[in-house]
């Protein structure tokens, strides 16, 4: 009575495997990631104009790669395979 190998997620290949599960650890992280970004950005909101610290760069553009870079980390985290997208405007 030996046991034989049959084919299934045993014998599958670990990238598969990672696929399979509802939230792999690196979309974790990334989800831990979106989260700190959204708190940040509302601290960061709160600041008074006078006690931020500048790059130098205009306004705009540190408000654009700012919203871009949370965003970025908030679609690598959830990514776009969720049910239904949500627009809001």
């Amino acid at each position: 009575m030996g046991m034989t190998a049959q084919p299934g997620l045993l014998n599958a290949p670990r990238s598969l495997l990672l696929s399979k599960c509802p939230l792999a650890f690196s979309e974790r992280r990334f989800v831990f990631l979106t989260w700190c970004c959204v708190a940040i950005l509302a601290f960061l909101s709160r600041l008074p104009a006078q006690e931020m610290v500048r790059t130098g760069f205009p306004g705009q553009l540190e408000h654009f790669v700012a919203y871009a870079g949370s965003a970025a980390i908030a679609m690598s985290g959830y990514g776009l395979n969720r049910k239904a997208p949500w627009v809001i405007g």
